[in-house]
């Protein structure tokens, strides 16, 4: 919609009240949805908002030829086809903007409508006279609400209402005048040691509030009045609700206060009792409750001053429902708790609840409202564990239906429709078998993931949080991915109704009809070619090979007649992927032997089917030789590193675990951290890791999975290449035959066994001097060896990130884009040569790999961009001047985020977290982060000091301004007197100057008004001028609370003016 001044909206409205027939003409707007999320699809089947008209007369009206229009400046913006609606009918229209009019089709307007709030009516065909319209503006809308007018059955009410159940093309029914604004809490969740008090506000007038202590959901009739500020004491879950005769009530929020003690010792977790408050003894049946920290643990002087700490160490969750919703005893699923009946599955067994990620650090977190069940297998049994696994699930009916929030830093998706909550069962201090208590180390699970992750391959990410029921402290639980549809659709693309996702050989997501079809291929026989490439079009081979590098590698014992997921997008030649899940038995007998498996109708009878072609087993060979050499994934090393970086993660965690459960197999002598969990610790670093890779590597050999011969050697291993494009010399050495080898990255060897034509026969050393992609294979008597690989990395030292456009500005209310959409990172080569791009890639929340885009090397001083979407970007910018190397997936969050960058070889090349606090324009104001010097490359980049917000809205894109004096002046926007200060004596200045002609001039440029350096330091009101009303809106900022200049209250530099402050 476009924006004109109120006094033209109210001529306008005016002129149209005087020339156009009264209101209350028979077709009405009876109802419209401004945000449509999943009430009504279209004929594409997207969501379109959508408007109802209704015929409220007695005679049939022909609409060919009236309008919709959500502008009074284009009256005209969407005309009918030949429709006629009759006495008491309805028609639906589409708010699209795909603006299709065709006689008996689907009808959509060529306009949008505005959640936040915006005019629209419905014209005659004279385009002046108005059948019904909302104006000036209609209200904001709000996500599956819609809005309309009150019907008593066939009649309509002048009574404009929301409504909760929509009913596009019928009546309309119910309804509420409005929503009552949130209730806002005077204290955020976290850890407090001091008592406080938390007051309870809401906007809307009138309204009562309505709070509860006890985990249950304020109503009208339930919970106390808020009269008073609440005082807390101790820890405590505050629930509240605000309600008003008339309103939708606000959204039920929760807060979570935590005590790691009291000030009188005598509460807090630490003193977290038998048998608190409200919580039932028994959790259903015959099952004792359990819910007491281990004062032998917490007292015990190995851990007594540490334990406040290490309850900091994790980031928290709180989870919070009525209690009878965890506990209550009957087996009904109407009444039943899910706790007290853990071994009750599916959706009736789901139960409301309010979640919240707490972070110590005091970093940002989130609450929102959500389902939750009991979820897993074993460990449902309550006689078998107490923590059972738990499973959340974001749904409509509880909140906004997604938890939009990075839980997991290093990934691109930042949207979760749920997550599985994992208490841990075997290998746990809870577990049945004494062995597997002692074996306890709490991340074998998660260790499997990372190093799927580590192989390139699509996994489940995960991270460890302490958990609270109700304020009760619940444990360690590790808070995972689940690898259904909905997760590969968000890593993959396209939608999660396009893949088939089975757990364990059941279905979750789709069909089961293409594993049958894979299923049949494979138990047909693999060893001829066609075969081979025909189960290559329904199983992703190279991503079953690493999986099962991972989970023999591991030596898994609880697999695979379960634990396991896969899934596939259903489109011709895609193959199923498999996820590693629940491998809490690896890492346990160094030589015991998972090469033999092979289950009916699961992963291993496909990897023994395909054991009989010698193209896999060629393949098997390549992929073990690079995770088992070199430095790969596997080896012991590796294995090592990623096991202590978890490991580093939960060390001080585990105690509070072992507080909380290490006394409810073994009471009196609770299993710890410092005894058991350390001597499995030792075992596996002095014992297992050390001897498990050439147990492997003998068992693959023994299977035929890894040729006799050795494969050819590099001297050096990959790496970085020499600064300034000198070469380096790479020699390539193998026991016994021929070496050939590509530096183009392709194999050397054709499938079927013949030499490629690209391969050159190794006689000398290489010279290399640009990014190189090297692999070589030995032939003796036409045997191959595995593929040695190795990437050589060019200098990357002249490469700096230049520009970060992480928080856009709003766009155009018309406009089809997001504000994330606007996003870009620029890239520029400071140094003196050609800057090789290839493999240098961004990881972690944002990822790009430049070897897969545009743009493959910078000359020196040249930028590129890589941009969040093409079309967006376009929209906004002239891309006919840009260098754009391609999209990347993810997004710069608007708050903090990690950045980090790659080299070919993996190596980092920069590593940094920027701040929405450093530069307040840059957080959504439309201006951009800047680099001010590369010297602050790389070591200086996390502090503000080393950005500033771009001069011009939008950024500057393509344009690297990066030198120890960047252009202009510092300028306090709106300092005339240039004293570093703005105040009253700077708005009489102005009007001195503009009205006497006193000062002469001003500071910047030519001293002139139009000069566009005043301009800029002077332009309070943003109109691109400098006159009285700049002067106004300076005096009503620093005396009435008016709107700041236009270019901020930060020191900025300003082309064309001197230095009168330091940026």
């Amino acid at each position: 919609m476009r924006f004109y001044s109120l006094s033209v909206q109210l001529l306008l409205f005016a002129i149209l009240v005087v020339v156009a027939r009264p209101l209350g003409a028979d077709v009405v707007i009876t109802e419209f949805m401004a945000d449509n999320d999943n009430t009504l699809a279209d004929e594409d089947g997207d969501y379109s908002d959508w408007i109802e008209l209704y015929n409220s007369g007695t005679d049939s009206v022909d609409l060919a030829g009236w309008y919709l229009a959500d502008d009074l400046a284009v009256l005209s913006h969407w005309r009918f086809p030949a429709l006629v609606l009759e006495a008491g009918e309805f028609v639906v229209v589409f708010a699209s903007g795909k603006d299709r009019a065709f006689p008996g089709g689907e009808l959509h307007t060529s306009f949008r409508l505005d959640s936040s709030g915006e005019y629209l009516a419905l014209f005659q065909r004279d385009g002046v006279s108005i059948s019904h319209e909302y104006g000036p503006l209609y209200p904001p809308q709000r996500e599956n609400y819609s809005y309309g007018m009150g019907m008593q059955g066939q009649a309509v009410s002048v009574d404009r209402l929301y409504f909760s159940a929509p009913t596009p093309g019928s009546v309309n029914s119910g309804g509420f005048e409005a929503f009552v604004a949130d209730v806002v809490f005077s204290a955020g969740s976290g850890f407090f040691g001091q008592s406080f008090e938390v007051s309870l506000q809401t906007e809307t007038p009138g309204a009562a509030i309505r709070f509860t202590t006890d985990g249950s959901t304020p109503s009208e009739a339930g919970g106390s009045l808020y009269t008073e500020p609440v005082v807390i004491a101790d820890t405590t879950v505050l629930r509240a609700v605000a309600f008003l005769d008339g309103y939708e009530p606000s959204y039920s929020d929760t807060r979570t206060y935590i005590f790691i003690e009291t000030p009188d010792g005598r509460g807090g977790v630490l003193r977290q009792q038998s048998r608190p408050v409200g919580f039932p003894l028994t959790w259903g049946a015959g099952i004792g409750a359990d819910y007491e920290m281990d004062q032998d643990v917490v007292n015990d002087p190995g851990y007594r001053d540490e334990l406040a700490d290490d309850f900091l160490a994790l980031p928290s969750m709180s989870i919070v429902s009525d209690l009878d919703n965890f506990f209550h005893p009957s087996p009904n699923p109407n009444l039943g708790g899910i706790y007290s009946n853990p071994r009750s599955s599916g959706q009736r067994w789901e139960r409301p609840c309010s979640m919240e990620l707490i972070y110590p650090d005091g970093r940002e977190g989130i609450q929102v409202n959500c389902g939750i069940r009991i979820y897993g297998g074993i460990n449902r049994r309550p006689d078998i564990t107490p923590k059972h696994t738990l499973r959340l699930l974001f749904k409509k009916e509880y909140g906004p239906g997604r938890l939009r929030f990075p839980v997991y830093p290093d990934s691109e998706v930042d949207s979760f429709d749920t997550l599985v909550l994992r208490g841990h069962h075997g290998n746990s201090w809870l577990n049945q078998n004494a062995s597997q208590r002692t074996n306890a180390q709490y991340l074998r699970d998660e260790w499997t993931r990372e190093t799927q992750l580590a192989m390139g391959r699509p996994a489940a990410h995960g991270t460890f949080m302490h958990l609270y029921l109700n304020g009760l402290y619940w444990g360690v639980y590790n808070v995972v991915e689940r690898p259904t549809a909905a997760f590969s659709a968000s890593y993959s693309g396209g939608e999660k109704e396009e893949y088939d996702a089975l757990n364990s050989g059941e279905v979750v997501d789709g069909g089961i009809a293409a594993w049958n079809t894979m299923m049949g291929i494979a138990e047909g026989g693999l060893q001829s070619p066609e075969s081979y490439e025909e189960l290559a079009s329904w199983c992703d081979i190279p991503n079953l090979v690493d999986y099962m590098i991972v989970q023999m590698g591991g030596g898994e014992t609880d697999w695979d007649r379960h634990n396991w997921y896969a899934s596939r997008h259903q489109e011709p030649g895609s193959g199923y992927q498999f996820f590693c899940w629940d491998t809490e038995h690896i890492f346990q007998n160094v030589v015991v032997d998972r090469t033999r498996l092979d289950n009916e109708n699961k992963p291993t009878r496909i990897f023994q089917r395909l054991k009989e072609n010698e193209e896999f087993r060629l393949l098997f060979a390549d992929h073990l030789h690079r995770h088992y050499f070199n430095g790969g994934v596997m080896t012991a090393e590796a294995v090592e590193e990623r096991y202590m970086k978890l490991a580093t993660e939960i060390h001080s965690a585990l105690a509070c675990e072992s507080a909380r459960w290490g006394d409810w197999r073994r009471p009196g002598r609770p299993y710890t951290r410092d005894v058991e969990w350390l001597e499995e610790q030792r075992r596996l670093l002095e014992d297992y890791f050390p001897r498990r890779p050439a147990v492997v590597m003998s068992q693959f050999s023994r299977a035929g999975l890894y040729p006799a011969y050795s494969a050819p050697v590099f001297s050096p291993h990959g790496g970085d290449l020499p600064a300034g494009g000198q070469p380096l010399q790479v020699s390539i050495e193998v026991g016994v035959g021929n070496i050939y080898y590509t530096t183009d990255g392709s194999d050397p060897r054709l499938p079927g066994g013949r030499t490629s034509p690209g391969a050159l026969r190794y006689t000398e050393p290489l010279e290399l001097n640009s990014t190189t992609v090297l692999k070589a294979r030995g032939l003796r008597r036409g045997t191959w060896t595995a593929l040695n690989e190795a990437v050589f990395a060019a200098d990357t030292s002249g490469l700096r990130i230049s520009e970060l456009m992480y928080h856009p500005r709003e766009p155009d209310d018309d406009s089809p884009f997001d504000a994330d959409d606007f996003e870009f990172i620029e890239v520029v080569n400071t140094g003196g040569n050609v800057l090789d791009l290839r493999g240098v890639r961004f990881s972690g929340g944002l990822r790009f790999n430049f070897s897969d885009g545009a743009v493959l090397s910078l000359q020196p001083g040249e930028v590129v961009l890589i941009v969040e979407d093409l079309e967006a970007f376009s929209a906004r910018y002239d891309v006919g001047r840009l260098l754009i190397a391609g999209v990347y997936s993810g997004n710069l969050s608007n708050n903090s985020e990690t950045v980090m960058v790659l080299d070919a070889t993996g190596s980092q090349i920069v590593a940094f977290s920027y701040s929405d606090a450093w530069h307040p324009l840059s957080d959504g104001g439309g201006h951009s982060l800047e680099l001010r010097d590369s010297d602050d490359w790389p070591d200086g980049l996390e502090d503000g000091g080393a950005w500033r917000p771009s001069l011009e809205i939008d950024g500057s894109p393509g344009i690297a301004f990066i030198s120890s004096k960047p252009p202009g002046g510092g300028q306090l926007p709106g300092d005339l007197n240039q004293d570093a200060n703005v105040d009253i004596s700077d708005a009489i200045s102005l009007l001195g100057h503009l009205f006497l002609g006193s000062p002469v001039t001003l500071p910047c440029g030519d001293g002139a008004t139009g000069d566009p350096a005043n301009v800029s330091l002077l332009d309070v009101n943003g109109d691109d001028g400098v006159n009285l009303t700049d002067a106004i809106g300076l005096l009503t900022w620093l005396f009435r609370g008016g709107p700041p200049p236009a270019l901020g209250r930060e020191c900025v530099r300003i082309p064309g003016c001197p230095e009168a402050c330091d940026p």
